[in-house]
């Protein structure tokens, strides 16, 4: 467990070293995503669909563990560590390593996960929307472009908002669906 934090607390973004930093990872992984999704369309355009019931409860509970350790991973070191430096620490200076930056590239990979939300409505038979589509493809892609130019305010805000947001919708349907 100590290896772990002293590997979270040294957490530094080297593109091309770091697992999933290449440039092409996020381009690779939206073709393939829109593969999988039209194809599984086409293959489930004469099938009854599939009840997921728990998988999906399952599959929520745990986006909405996760998005509650990656809003308490940006909060809690973002109030230790960055706000008694100041505003300007806070605003201008690009945090490059640490809590923060892991807990971004854990959010970057979240993305991944999360196309599994569309494999699921496709699966149970769901109108996709477009909107639902080009989310989960600009996402994923801004994320590994902001991961490029640091984790500085516009990031880390961003990222804790949609955390926070995310925690509530995988936590209102998780609730809906058991």
């Amino acid at each position: 467990m100590n290896s772990l934090l002293v590997y979270i607390n040294n957490f530094e973004w080297v593109t091309g070293v770091t697992p999933f930093s290449s440039v092409w990872t996020p381009l690779i992984a939206t073709f393939a995503y829109l593969v999988v999704i039209f194809s599984l369309q086409e293959f489930m355009k004469n099938r009854k669909e599939i009840h997921l019931h728990y998988i999906c409860l399952a599959h929520n509970l745990f986006l909405s563990v996760l998005s509650l350790v990656m809003f308490l991973g940006i909060l809690v070191p973002l109030f230790i560590t960055e706000v008694p430096q100041g505003l300007y620490h806070i605003v201008c200076k690009p945090v490059t390593k640490g809590q923060i930056q892991f807990f971004y590239y854990i959010f970057y990979l979240s993305k991944v996960y999360e196309f599994l939300d569309t494999i699921f409505l496709v699966l149970r038979k769901k109108k996709l929307l477009f909107l639902h589509m080009l989310n989960e493809c600009l996402i994923f892609n801004l994320h590994e472009h902001q991961k490029d130019v640091s984790v500085n305010v516009e990031t880390w805000v961003s990222q804790y908002c949609s955390n926070r947001l995310y925690l509530w919708v995988t936590s209102s349907y998780a609730k809906f669906v058991g």
